[in-house]
């Protein structure tokens, strides 16, 4: 997995709510009539990490540059303070400009990071570096699902999380996204974002689905729309899987929860009445159910099949 790709993407979407998310106070000083400028290789050359963001914004008072440092996975090595403030410093002395650092840590584990980098000689302390920090697995996801924000739309899923609470949580990261109302390349960079950090099992995958189920139809639709499967391979292929998974499970029960959903989504209320009679129809009937909806059928020709 690309974790430095999939924030880096994620960040450079939404910077201006990710600072809004942790550092409303600076937020409120940014100039938003400016875009963000981020700096790429070309122009900052002497960052060779590629988790390394460099944005150079304007203040209300003037221009200043954010480092956002993102660490994956492993977890810190003691150098990094080190590290950082080598970049730090680097920046500094190709553009003298206020530098504002931040660095992100998502990898798993709750050790407190450290947010300084100091230099002593025999009794003077010759130099303190200090820098913000975002240490996810510290975050409760809990506290961010009320925040109209993308970025907690899509951050909860690297947050601290029971195991149980996994299944849920992926579904309060979609519910929100779907109250934000964005385009579809940024709905859909946030559901990619979620799907690739909050994999379900199948038993998981059965919690999720009945937890869909607990929710209003017109919620669950805009829901389902931001499942990973269904914006990357589109919605025939979102059909053909739930179809798929239905026959490999061989039983009514399935067949009967993935027409459910797929009926709600394709048709709405209008799907209610044929929803209705499912618990009634029989595998041979569910099976013809499913083939026509694969072949496209429209609701008054799959009505006709259970009449």
């Amino acid at each position: 997995m690309d974790h430095d790709g999939l924030f880096k993407k994620l960040l450079t979407t939404f910077f201006y709510e990710f600072l809004e998310l942790f550092f409303p106070d600076l937020a409120a000083l940014v100039d938003r009539s400016q875009e963000p400028e981020f700096l790429d290789k070309e122009t900052y050359k002497e960052s060779t990490r590629t988790r390394d963001l460099v944005v150079r914004l304007r203040l209300l008072d003037g221009d200043a540059f954010f480092i956002v440092h993102v660490e994956h996975e492993a977890q810190s090595t003691q150098d990094f303070p080190a590290r950082f403030f080598r970049y730090f410093t680097t920046l500094w002395d190709r553009y003298h400009l206020p530098i504002y650092p931040i660095a992100i840590f998502s990898f798993p584990g709750q050790k407190l990071q450290p947010q300084s980098y100091s230099m002593e000689f025999h009794d003077m302390r010759v130099l303190e570096f200090r820098y913000m920090t975002v240490q996810l697995n510290r975050l409760n996801w809990s506290e961010y699902v009320d925040k109209p924000n993308p970025v907690a739309s899509a951050l909860m899923a690297r947050m601290k999380i029971r195991k149980h609470d996994r299944p849920l949580v992926k579904l309060q990261c979609l519910r929100l996204l779907a109250t934000l109302r964005l385009d579809q390349e940024k709905s859909g960079l946030i559901s990619h974002f979620v799907g690739s950090y909050l994999r379900l099992n199948s038993q998981e995958m059965r919690i999720y689905e009945e937890n869909l189920e607990t929710i209003s139809v017109q919620e669950r639709q805009v829901v389902m729309q931001y499942t990973n499967e269904w914006i990357e391979q589109g919605f025939e292929r979102g059909i053909e899987k739930g179809l798929e998974q239905g026959r490999r499970e061989g039983s009514e029960k399935a067949s009967r929860r993935g027409l459910k959903c797929l009926l709600e989504l394709k048709f709405a209320q209008g799907a209610a009445p044929l929803i209705a009679r499912l618990p009634d129809l029989g595998l041979e009937i569910l099976e013809r159910l499913q083939d026509a909806l694969e072949s496209g059928a429209d609701l008054q020709q799959l009505e006709k099949l259970v009449s």
